[in-house]
């Protein structure tokens, strides 16, 4: 754009020393003015083929995008700013991440625990059914703390489905997808808090039975990872949750207690996100150290 730029300058120049002149002075064979650049909307490419795409990285954005099954055409049908900006951003964190292992070789992975790590390997699986002496959930939507006792869980053996490093952040990540899982507990300690008041505590029993949900584990420190350092995200992909909790878990004189039934169906989602907050650690860990490398975390 500067050297067409620098063409019109010179051009008006000419001009007007051809005016201004001598009227014997020869004429000047002044050159066809430059050809108007096309009108593109904002962030449109004329040719995006030699623009993007020739971003080094470019070619493993799009053979990862494929293998996840999403779409190539990255740029849309007309690239525009914001689409490029997105797919330059997943082209940075894209050079970023190294793989050492597909996410189907636990074989591969057990061993890149191992030479990163103090843990013993592991060779699986979770036993069925999982038994837990506590677990303790919050609500706090509505009040209530769950403790559950002689838990027992079931589905634990996830599939890994992402296993990566980060190193410009220097983290591993791990993630693991778990389908039909149950918790069962024959007794539970429904703990409803009251404002200014002693809580409400009821004892039942209570079944969940979870249809799909995945945890995100990032462990810091490639060199040396300590799972007692990591931190765990869980995703609901299914929200639908089939459970039964005892006729009892909600009985009381106070009116507060069984309005709290009624406000928990209502939303059921955000009830799962609660209570993931903290079960959720607990599968990712449990996973990590009965199927691939055992950190020697006592999980409670």
């Amino acid at each position: 754009m500067f050297a067409k730029v620098a063409c019109f300058a010179l051009v008006l120049i000419v001009w007007e020393c051809n005016a201004q002149g001598p009227k014997d002075l020869p004429p000047v064979n002044l050159p066809n003015p430059p050809a108007p650049l096309p009108s593109l909307p904002l962030g449109q490419v004329s040719n995006p083929s030699n623009t993007i795409q020739n971003v080094p990285g470019f070619g493993n954005l799009l053979n990862t995008l494929a293998s996840a099954g999403q779409s190539t055409n990255v740029l849309g049908p007309l690239g525009n700013l914001q689409s490029t900006q997105r797919i330059i951003g997943q082209i940075n964190e894209e050079m970023d991440i190294e793989r050492p292992c597909r996410v189907n070789d636990v074989s591969c992975i057990r061993h890149f625990f191992l030479h990163h790590s103090k843990c013993e390997e592991a060779h699986g699986p979770v036993p069925e059914p999982l038994h837990r002496k506590v677990s303790t959930t919050y609500f706090p939507r509505i009040n209530l703390t769950l403790t559950a006792t002689d838990v027992l869980y079931s589905g634990l053996n996830g599939k890994i489905v992402e296993f990566f490093i980060d190193k410009e952040t220097d983290n591993l990540l791990i993630s693991v997808e778990f389908r039909n899982v149950t918790f069962y507990s024959k007794e539970a300690y429904y703990r409803f808090h009251r404002k200014a008041k002693l809580p409400v505590v009821n004892k039942d029993f209570i079944f969940l039975n979870f249809p799909s949900f995945t945890t995100t584990t990032i462990i810091p420190h490639i060199s040396e990872l300590q799972l007692d350092k990591s931190e765990t995200t869980t995703f609901v992909e299914d929200p639908t949750l089939v459970f039964s909790l005892g006729p009892k878990a909600f009985v009381s004189s106070d009116p507060a207690v069984p309005a709290t039934l009624p406000v928990l169906y209502l939303d059921i989602r955000t009830g799962l996100q609660e209570l993931f907050l903290t079960e959720g650690t607990f599968y990712a860990a449990v996973f990590i150290q009965k199927v691939i490398c055992d950190f020697g975390l006592e999980l409670l």
